[in-house]
């Protein structure tokens, strides 16, 4: 099968301001102090499979970005195990959007800070260039979607194309909603917000969709899950007794001429009752198209 092709927005003046990309995100509860050894047993996996000298910037507590040398090792580290929120963004060179990433977001739902959003939740995010699907293969991808998400207690993650953009800059989640629905296998996912609201419950469809504690106890489990899902290329593999990835095929797509994508929509049928669905997207235009993309996979 062969890779999908670029996916590329430009400003007007030929500025790109976002393109395809694949995400690789894990949703994690319990205190930022606990999960940070296994976040950077994650990053080290990560860099190993991009290569180590890949990411070269990291975000400096103004936001920043700094060289990734020596000195930056020390504030990733350092910044990764702070306690009650923890914050470690780094790039692969200084382009907007960059292809290669990693963003990790702890939060300690136990603080008193987090009292009143009891559906936050840690989120440790890894980018990977479409490209990669041609010159690395599809099972490569999958597997280090699997071993990072072995290494991170998730509670739900996901892995599959998404949109790739600073969408924090005014005028880009527009430029991006007006060319979505061409792709609707690619996926709109703002970290910043959605980790607030997200909890225990599942973003689906993806090419990988990672279910553990509670919704892979509530469906039913490996087996009823499995008996529920029939589309042709369709699996559902364990990586431990409470934890399981269900993968949609060989390999993920966009969903482009029409493709009707129906393994992505019995998915999202059969996990609609722990679906998180974001009730709103600033700047998606128009307003009322948002809950159209929402629903692509359901109407």
């Amino acid at each position: 099968m062969p890779p999908p092709p670029p996916i590329l927005i430009r400003h007007h003046k030929g500025r790109i301001m976002a393109q395809g990309g694949i995400h690789i995100v894990f949703y994690v509860a319990g205190p930022t102090s606990q999960l940070a050894p296994s976040v950077r047993l994650s990053l080290d996996a990560y860099r190993r499979f991009v290569g180590t000298d890949t990411l070269c910037l990291y975000a400096d507590l103004e936001g920043d970005w700094q060289e990734l040398d020596s000195h930056g090792w020390e504030v990733t580290w350092k910044n990764l195990f702070r306690p009650q929120r923890a914050h470690v963004s780094l790039l692969g060179n200084e382009s907007i959007p960059s292809e290669f990433g990693f963003d990790y977001d702890g939060k300690d739902p136990g603080d008193e800070f987090f009292r009143d959003r009891p559906n936050a939740v840690s989120t440790a995010s890894f980018w990977l260039p479409m490209s990669f699907l041609g010159s690395h293969g599809p099972d490569r991808i999958r597997g280090l979607a699997v071993e990072l998400g072995s290494l991170l207690p998730f509670s739900s993650g996901h892995a599959g194309l998404s949109f790739n953009a600073p969408f924090h800059i005014a005028g880009v989640m527009e430029a991006v909603s007006k060319e979505a629905f061409q792709y609707p296998g690619l996926d709109i996912l703002e970290l910043s917000r959605e980790s607030w609201e997200i909890g225990t419950r599942v973003r689906v469809p993806h090419w990988l969709t990672f279910l553990g504690d509670p919704v892979l106890k509530e469906v039913g489990g490996i087996e009823a899950l499995r008996a529920r899902l029939h589309a042709p290329g369709t699996t559902v593999e364990a990586i431990d007794p409470q934890r399981a990835v269900i993968t949609l095929g060989p390999a993920p797509t966009t969903g482009e001429e029409g493709q009707p994508l129906p393994a992505y929509r019995e998915l999202a049928r059969v996990l609609e009752p722990w679906a998180y669905h974001p009730k709103s997207c600033p700047g998606f235009s128009p307003e009322d198209a948002f809950l159209r993309w929402e629903r692509r996979f359901l109407d």
